[in-house]
């Protein structure tokens, strides 16, 4: 329930680039719950948007999580603990929700 409201304050507001390059700024947090928010976020955004806005975000996401290749992504899940798992699996959520 959290998130949606969350994306569209984001789409609603009157800088939306702001909040956009501030959830961007998430995804390499040092902080593990930061980024796994940034990676929730960026999903819900993401899946709200259309056209030119989506794929701009689409592309400073894939920047973001410096994504040169999808070779490997395979194995995505192996070797993670619990945490690490969720960030895998939202970071490997959203290039799909990207590529479909």
């Amino acid at each position: 329930m959290l998130l949606p409201r969350q994306t569209d304050n984001i789409m609603l507001s009157e800088k939306p680039s702001d909040h956009i390059d501030f959830v961007l700024g998430a995804l390499n947090d040092a902080n593990p719950n930061a980024r796994a928010l940034g990676y929730l976020v960026t999903r819900a955004l993401l899946g709200k948007l259309s056209g030119q806005h989506q794929l701009s975000v689409a592309q400073r996401a894939i920047q973001a999580m410096a994504i040169e290749t999808l070779s490997g992504m395979e194995d995505f899940m192996k070797g993670s603990d619990n945490l690490q798992s969720v960030r895998h699996y939202l970071r490997f959520s959203i290039v799909v929700l990207i590529l479909s």
